[in-house]
């Protein structure tokens, strides 16, 4: 049954626009609506440029929103395409680098902004944001887009290898069943050799 220590539940979702970046801002505002409480968005500098309007909908809004922008000076998700061996073509037509700070916009629509430039600092400014009644906008200086399709592998291989971890220590596993003394030889039920176990040789990788 339900307990007083039963886990909270967090609602998630994710905005897939036409062109990937489309109205992720607006999507957001109605997820609260329907929710009928304050959520935080994980956006990009890009996205959030091409739904800046969608901040206005937000004053009217009377749950909090935090929104945290991710400012690495362009469009990075562009590096992982093989168009960004061509510097020429891919900084100018793809990149599409800006030196835009999200300061002046919070300001503009009123939002309360705090900019964050190392994990210590943004794990501050999130709890601040949670603690408070308004909107707040939180701005990610992150390193150089040069640096993300090899940050982007490191943490998917971490978030695998923390997955499977988790299923090897919580999922009953057939390899944990003893084979019954009448069992075949030659296999069949009760061989004891689980998927996972079986794989250990060197076909764990999805």
């Amino acid at each position: 049954g339900e307990g007083a220590h039963a886990p909270a539940v967090v609602a998630v979702a994710a905005n897939r626009g036409a062109s990937g970046i489309d109205g992720v801002l607006s999507s957001a505002v109605g997820f609260s609506a329907g929710l009928g409480r304050r959520v935080s968005l994980l956006i990009g500098d890009m996205a959030l440029q091409h739904d800046m309007g969608a901040l206005r909908i937000l004053g009217d809004s009377p749950h909090p929103m935090t929104i945290v922008v991710v400012n690495n000076g362009g469009g990075g998700i562009f590096s992982f395409l093989p168009i960004a061996a061509h510097a020429d073509v891919f900084e100018p037509f793809f990149a599409h680098p800006h030196s835009l700070s999200f300061e002046h916009v919070a300001a503009a629509f009123g939002l309360r902004y705090i900019r964050a430039s190392t994990p210590s600092e943004l794990d501050v400014a999130l709890r601040a944001a949670r603690e408070g009644r308004g909107h707040v906008l939180i701005e990610a200086a992150v390193s150089a887009r040069c640096d993300n399709v090899q940050v982007h592998k490191a943490l998917g291989a971490a978030g695998a290898e923390a997955a499977l971890a988790c299923l090897e220590a919580h999922l009953p596993l057939a390899s944990s069943v003893h084979e019954p003394a009448n069992a075949s030889p030659h296999g069949g039920a009760g061989t004891g050799k689980s998927c996972l176990s079986a794989n250990k040789g060197g076909g764990e990788k999805a």
